[in-house]
């Protein structure tokens, strides 16, 4: 299994992308626009991903839902599904509450997890404030 290791310059890394993400949240006109194939994904735009060594690939964004704020982040690793306790690394580390364990077999309709089978991503979103 590979090991996802987060120092100082991931850190960095990180909480730039978190200030970029919550400066330029993503519209409900966008969002549905991009689910109608309309528009360049979000992780076409650099500015919404991070790469960490060993390849490890986020993308990262705020999102207006229908019903409100949400953090949005998608997963992968060297084109693969990653591993579970590097997903809850970066789950921490861009501020997640919940973890997968958490989101399996949920009732909690704050958090939702689920496999972007084509890019072999772990996505999951999670409510933002009340």
């Amino acid at each position: 299994m590979a090991a996802l290791l987060i120092g100082t310059d991931e850190k960095a890394q990180i909480k730039e992308l978190k200030e970029f993400a919550e400066a330029n949240v993503i519209s409900f006109e966008n969002l549905m626009k991009l689910a109608n194939g309309f528009g360049q994904p979000i992780g076409d735009n650099p500015n919404f991903v991070a790469e960490f060594p060993i390849g490890f690939r986020v993308v990262f964004s705020y999102e207006m839902q229908k019903v409100r704020k949400t953090k949005h982040i998608s997963i992968t690793h060297k084109g693969r599904l990653p591993p579970i306790p590097a997903v809850n690394m970066l789950l921490e580390e861009f501020g997640f509450l919940h973890k997968v364990e958490d989101l399996k077999n949920s009732e909690d309709q704050t958090a939702f997890i689920w496999i972007e089978e084509e890019v072999n991503a772990v996505n999951v979103v999670e409510f933002v404030g009340e």
